[in-house]
C-alpha cells in the first residue's frame, strides 16, 4: 500500500516534520503507523549477552504499548 500525504491513514508523527515524506509504502496494519514506536537493530550474530539483554528489554516495551521495528 502506497500512504500519501494527505491520507488518512498517514503517520502523525510524520507530518510536524520540516520536510515529511510525499508517500510511504506500507505492509501489515498501517493503525500501527500511530502508535509508540522503537527501531530495534543489530547483529545477525548477536552476543549471548546481547540477548539476553533484548530478552529482558522487549517484553517490557511490548508491554508498555511500543510497536517493535525491527
Amino acid at each position: 500500500m502506497i500512504l500519501l500525504r494527505e491520507d488518512e491513514d498517514y503517520p502523525q508523527s510524520l507530518t510536524s516534520l520540516s520536510n515529511p515524506p510525499e508517500l510511504l509504502w506500507a505492509r501489515g496494519n498501517t493503525d500501527l503507523l500511530n502508535t509508540p514506536s522503537i527501531a530495534i537493530v543489530g547483529s545477525r550474530k548477536p552476543t549471548q549477552y546481547t540477548q539476553r539483554s533484548l530478552d529482558t528489554i522487549i517484553p517490557r516495551l511490548v508491554e508498555a504499548g511500543y510497536t517493535i521495528i525491527s
